[in-house]
């Protein structure tokens, strides 16, 4: 038992072991435009070449639907920080 106001400083120490559990599958596939109920956007490897020579990956993203770009700078190079439907 800890008293209230006072602080009391332990060692805990952990012994590692395996759990078991079942299988986990997981599998994935990409979306397709207008077959799947998502905004679907490209980005080609010939538009990031082309393009990203003059401007940081964020600035060059910001393009694409759902996403918001914001540089410090004010030039999208250097520290930029970019949000892609609400995550950062």
């Amino acid at each position: 038992r800890v008293q209230a106001g006072t602080t009391v400083h332990d060692t805990i120490a952990l012994d590692a072991r395996a759990l078991s559990a079942q299988e986990v599958t997981v599998t994935a596939r990409r979306a397709e435009a207008r077959l799947d109920p998502v905004t679907v956007s490209t980005l080609t490897e010939t538009e990031v070449d082309r393009r990203l020579g003059v401007q940081d990956v964020p600035s060059l993203l910001s393009d694409m639907p759902s996403t918001t770009f914001h540089s410090q700078n004010g030039n999208g190079i250097g520290y930029s920080t970019l949000r892609i439907r609400g995550f950062g």
